[in-house]
């Protein structure tokens, strides 16, 4: 932000050094597998933030969006920023996301004066396999179920192929053609929010089924607004995941080297593990929960 650093008090100089971390991840490292977008979800639990995003319009829409969602104790707000260039150089998508960041005077806004509970942060460089290049195709890939009874959003990255995503997504136009079709994605990363539309709350068990439903080898992380406190992570077939661990936290990437700038230990994930980790129980290497699964056995 524009800020004066001596004007920001600890937690918010440290939560705007984590995007800064997981933005240079990608810059530094896994940009050299693929360039042509790049996107960053950010989803933020806060209580009771009473400014108004129409005092603060976004400057472009279709780089930038943010949604509110009331939980039962707090907020959630949900910021996702992309941008995309089949030709460039590396570290332009960076340069890019930092300045929508920047220019955001309501993320900076409810980071430096919000009371925050907890956030999670997202990020995927994208090298365009199925679909085209386009802001759509970026990930996040997210979809928002605006039922009265069930408002909630997925926020999705994919890295790998999900085969049968034309069947989960065509079976989910069954109820929300409109939905799906506006969202003008074309890639396979539209078969995750779609499979979760009508998921009120994302668990673990709900999380492995549809891994097990989707045939392919990837690797998969949500941010769901009824779970709002974890990423959920599935991994199925030889796609790659690791998670990394520093003093301060965790960090989970598909290639190594995305970890190596920040993490002092790596581990990979195994195939067929659905995974939960939560940023309320992530505040030093000592204190981290992971929820585990197996989505084959369901174990």
């Amino acid at each position: 932000s524009n800020s004066k650093i001596e004007s920001l008090d600890d937690s918010t100089i440290v939560f705007y050094k984590d995007v800064c971390k997981v933005i240079h991840a990608i810059d530094n490292r896994l940009e050299l597998r693929g360039r042509d977008s790049l996107g960053l979800s950010i989803l933020v639990n806060s209580y009771d933030f009473q400014q108004n995003i129409k005092d603060f319009p976004l400057d472009d829409l279709t780089k930038e969006t943010y949604y509110l969602y009331n939980n039962s104790k707090y907020q959630t707000h949900t910021f996702t920023f992309k941008t995309c260039n089949s030709i460039g150089a590396l570290g332009d998508n960076a340069k890019e996301i930092k300045n929508l960041l920047n220019k955001n005077k309501f993320f900076n806004k409810l980071i430096q004066h919000g009371d925050i509970k907890s956030a999670t942060i997202m990020a995927h460089t994208r090298w365009a396999s199925v679909g085209s290049v386009k802001i759509q195709n970026a990930h996040p890939t997210s979809l928002i179920n605006n039922s009265s009874d069930n408002r909630n959003q997925t926020l999705a990255l994919l890295n790998g192929d999900i085969y049968n995503y034309k069947e989960i997504i065509n079976d989910a136009k069954k109820d929300n053609e409109k939905l799906i079709s506006e969202s003008q994605c074309t890639n396979d990363s539209l078969a995750i929010p779609a499979y979760l539309l009508n998921n009120t709350n994302l668990n673990l068990k709900s999380a492995a089924k549809m891994a097990s439903d989707f045939s392919g080898s990837f690797a998969i992380s949500i941010q769901h607004t009824a779970n709002s406190e974890n990423i959920t992570l599935l991994k199925k077939g030889i796609q790659g995941l690791y998670l990394g661990f520093s003093y301060d936290g965790m960090m989970f990437a598909s290639d190594v080297y995305g970890l190596v700038e920040s993490c002092r230990y790596f581990m990979p994930v195994e195939s067929d593990t659905a995974m939960n980790i939560s940023s309320s129980k992530c505040s030093s290497v000592d204190n981290i929960y992971l929820e585990i699964m197996n989505h084959k056995s369901g174990d």
